[in-house]
């Protein structure tokens, strides 16, 4: 059996360049206490709601297509976020902001000056941890008939693009 408790969260979620409430955002809300999430879609002013919930520790996430996923309390984009703690009969009002993600774009052209096709391209996010520079892959896409690209869904940041032509099965970025 599921407890059922008195506490309940509310709140909005804007968008982080415009301040404009953010509609059609899935909200979740995540607990050992519920045993798995509740989910919830923001209304056209950006507002959510979760009631009847039992005391104990939350978390909380905004997603929606196009734009980063974001954890309450979280500083930047991909770190952690902090739980939110309920008690009985508590109400609590949660604020979340929800940037755009970004999308990297462009043409392959092969040793001829002609555009390749069904090229895979990767983007390497690049990160500088103990003063050290490393890349991580982060999303990959092919070009079209057209030699075109459209690597979606990024974070913010600096980005090493990597092609890799037909029948070249390689991993090795710094030979790429």
């Amino acid at each position: 059996t599921q407890r059922v408790g008195t506490a309940s969260l509310a709140g909005t979620v804007t968008m982080a360049t415009t301040g404009q409430p953010a509609r059609k955002v899935r909200v979740s809300l995540s607990s050992a206490e519920i045993r798995g999430s509740r989910a919830a879609v923001t209304d056209d002013q950006g507002r959510f709601l979760f009631t009847a919930l039992p005391a104990g520790r939350y978390g909380l996430s905004a997603s929606r297509p196009g734009h980063m996923t974001v954890t309450y309390g979280q500083r930047q984009p991909g770190r952690p976020g902090t739980q939110i703690q309920l008690s009985d009969g508590q109400k609590f009002e949660a604020h979340l902001q929800i940037p755009r993600s970004s999308v990297i774009t462009g043409t392959v052209f092969d040793e001829h000056g002609e555009p390749a096709p069904q090229v895979s391209v990767r983007a390497m996010r690049i990160q500088v941890q103990n003063g050290e520079r490393s890349s991580v892959s982060s999303n990959a896409a092919s070009t079209d008939d057209r030699g075109i690209y459209r690597i979606f869904n990024l974070q913010p940041g600096d980005y090493l693009v990597c092609a890799t032509p037909r029948n070249q099965g390689t991993t090795d970025v710094d030979r790429v």
